[in-house]
Formats: C-alpha cells, structure tokens, sequence
C-alpha cells in the first residue's frame, strides 16, 4: 500500500508526524512528505491512524 499526500490540501498541522512520524517529515515548506513508500504491513495500522488524524483529509492510502 502507498500513502499519497495531497499537496494543496495539507496545510501544515504536522498531525500526521505527531501520529506516524516514521512514515511522514515536513518538508522545506511544512508540507507532509511521505518517508516510507510502499508501506508494509508491519505499519499500515499507523499508516491508517495518521489518514484519519488530518485535519484537512490530505492524506489518502492507496491499496495495491
């Protein structure tokens, strides 16, 4: 599975970080990256918590 990051729906509240910081960073602009691509099954349950704590639905998983 793959975390996707909806660039102009992220506005920088770094939930996802605070919630899954081994997966996502803020980049140059305080945009969430996404670190770990694809996510294994070892962390899709984080992969999932951090899909539901943004505030804004930025942040989408992909199944394959």
């Amino acid at each position: 599975m793959k975390l996707q990051v909806d660039t102009a729906r992220c506005q920088a509240t770094a939930m996802c970080l605070a919630v899954a910081p081994e997966l996502f960073d803020l980049g140059p602009s305080g945009i969430a990256e996404v670190l770990i691509d694809p996510v294994g099954p070892d962390l899709a349950g984080t992969a999932e918590d951090a899909v539901l704590a943004c505030p804004t639905a930025a942040i989408t998983l992909v199944h394959d």
